[in-house]
């Protein structure tokens, strides 16, 4: 599979990226119309601060990982969660069990920490909370010895209350430039 321009991949992020919130927004757009769920169409607490929500979420998932608790990590997701993986390699992970995968795959390749920075969180009109920001992987690449590298990201998440009042991540898409997995590296190798 041909890599893409560094050019040629910002776009393709930033088109991605756009598509999610345009379907959000589509979806809060719908929200109160003939065939929706009147349930459905809550906004958060005004105590639950989206803005705080978020934070909290991602605080909590960066503290479970730096604890090497793939499990902690997964268990911030929905059951039906979607994981979306756009640079440096497209892919769709479904659920927990495979995002949790992902985690181990992360710890295993040395990378240390997840640093996220949530830069903004908006109520969508379902009750929904719509969250993007930028993130930092501190990672010690075990395929050569150089010294611990700062990879930086953006993500965009989709966080929903559950039945507990707990938030989850239901949708979390995210990017970078650099590759950190052997799955990342050995697509990039089959130019």
């Amino acid at each position: 599979m041909p890599r893409l321009s560094t050019i040629g991949a910002h776009l393709l992020v930033a088109a991605l990226s756009s598509l999610v919130l345009v379907a959000a927004h589509a979806q809060s757009a719908t929200m109160g119309q003939p065939g929706s769920s009147p349930q459905a169409s809550a906004q958060p607490a005004p105590h639950e601060n989206p803005m705080w929500v978020a934070m909290d979420v991602n605080v909590r998932r960066s503290t479970f990982y730096r604890r090497k608790d793939v499990s902690g990590v997964a268990s911030l997701y929905t059951p039906d969660a979607t994981y979306i993986e756009l640079m440096p390699i497209l892919q769709v992970l479904k659920g927990r069990e495979q995002i949790q995968g992902h985690f181990e795959e992360l710890l295993t390749a040395g990378a240390a920490d997840i640093v996220p920075t949530v830069k903004q969180a908006s109520p969508n009109a379902d009750g929904t909370i719509l969250v993007g920001g930028d993130y930092i992987v501190l990672s010690h690449s075990l395929r050569d010895d150089t010294q611990p590298t700062q990879i930086s990201g953006h993500f965009a998440q989709i966080l929903r209350q559950q039945q507990d009042g707990a938030w989850r991540i239901a949708m979390h898409l995210f990017a970078r430039p650099d590759p950190i997995t052997d799955s990342e590296f050995d697509a990039g190798n089959h130019d």
